[in-house]
């Protein structure tokens, strides 16, 4: 007899322990990385991210002692997001794939929806500070993306 994964099934024990032991003993910073190197690999959707992009990234988050910490989790953040990569975002122009994002000039209201979507849809593990604070960090590091895409469009 197989065993059927039903979808919204609660997860089993094993996976609760982890999850646990992830939310609780996980550094902050640590935390604040994966977040924030996951949802620019979202963003980004390519295998080889710009390390440029991910050097002034740091820079302002600080999170790394060296920026190649961000690429690994840029990898594996199908992983961690399950179910989001794909997804889509409601803006006020309508309805935004997650990865056409970055070719977008983004409002305020648009980049503090999706700041808005990551943090209601973020992992609980990761979860580095108050919603107010994903948010935040998120609408910078769109605004670094949109100036990154608009100083490489034009040269």
């Amino acid at each position: 007899m197989s065993a059927v994964i039903e979808k919204g099934r609660r997860p089993g024990i094993v996976s609760r322990y982890f999850s646990n032991v992830a939310r609780t003993k996980t550094p902050r910073k640590v935390k604040r990385l994966i977040y924030l190197s996951t949802i620019l690999g979202m963003l980004q959707n390519q295998k080889d991210p710009d390390i440029e992009l991910v050097k002034k990234l740091n820079e302002i988050f600080q999170v790394a002692r060296d920026p190649n910490a961000y690429l690994f989790p840029m990898h594996i953040r199908s992983m961690i997001w399950k179910g989001h990569c794909g997804s889509t975002i409601k803006l006020v122009r309508g309805v935004v794939p997650i990865t056409e994002i970055k070719h977008l000039s983004l409002t305020d209201t648009d980049a503090t929806d999706i700041g808005v979507y990551f943090a209601e849809h973020s992992p609980e593990w990761i979860r580095y500070g108050s919603n107010d604070l994903l948010i935040s960090d998120v609408k910078k590091m769109l605004q670094q993306l949109m100036d990154y895409n608009h100083r490489h469009c034009f040269t």
